[in-house]
C-alpha cells in the first residue's frame, strides 16, 4: 500500500468517524438545551429524572464527541507519522467506540448511575455502559502501541500521544 493509499483510507475513515462524533454532539447539545430550558420553564413529562438526563448528556459528550473525535484525529495522522498503514482492527475498534458511546445515552437516561429493573434483575446500566466504553479505550491503546511500536524517529505528535 502506497503512502497516498494509506492517507486516502485514513481520510475516508476519519470522515465517517467525524460524522458520528458530530451526531453525538448534536444529540448531547439538544439534551443540554432541553435541560437548560427545563430549569427555567419546567421539564416535559418525558424527562423524569434531571440528574439521570444530566449524566446522559455529559457522558455522550465525553464518550461520543470528545473521545471519538480525538481517536479519529489520532488515527488520521498515525499513517503519516509512521509510514505504515493502520492495523486492520482499527475500524472495528472505532465502530465499537461509537456504538458504546451511543449506547451510553439511553443507559444513563434511564436511571443515571442507579439501578434499572430489567426483567427480574436490578442492573446498573449506566455503570455497565461506562465500563464498555473503557474497554474500547483499552483496545485503542493496544492498537496504537501496535501501530507505532517500531517507529524509531518519533515526531512530536507521537511523543505527546505516547505521554497521554
Amino acid at each position: 500500500m502506497t503512502q497516498v493509499d494509506m492517507l486516502q483510507t485514513a481520510s475516508q475513515s476519519f470522515r465517517f468517524q467525524r460524522a458520528l462524533a458530530l451526531a453525538a454532539l448534536t444529540i448531547a447539545a439538544w439534551t443540554g438545551v432541553i435541560m437548560r430550558f427545563g430549569l427555567v420553564r419546567g421539564f416535559p413529562t418525558w424527562v423524569q429524572n434531571y440528574v439521570a438526563v444530566r449524566h446522559a448528556h455529559s457522558h455522550l459528550m465525553y464518550f461520543g464527541w470528545v473521545t471519538l473525535g480525538v481517536m479519529a484525529l489520532i488515527w488520521m495522522y498515525v499513517p503519516r507519522l509512521t509510514g505504515r498503514p493502520l492495523p486492520r482492527a482499527v475500524g472495528w475498534q472505532m465502530a465499537a467506540t461509537a456504538g458504546a458511546a451511543l449506547l451510553s445515552f439511553p443507559a444513563f437516561w434511564a436511571n443515571g448511575y442507579g439501578l434499572t429493573t430489567v426483567g427480574h434483575a436490578q442492573l446498573p446500566l449506566g455503570s455497565m455502559a461506562a465500563a464498555l466504553n473503557v474497554l474500547t479505550w483499552y483496545a485503542f491503546i493496544a492498537l496504537y502501541v501496535r501501530a507505532t511500536w517500531a517507529t524509531r524517529a518519533r515526531a512530536l505528535p507521537l511523543r505527546l500521544w505516547d505521554g497521554a
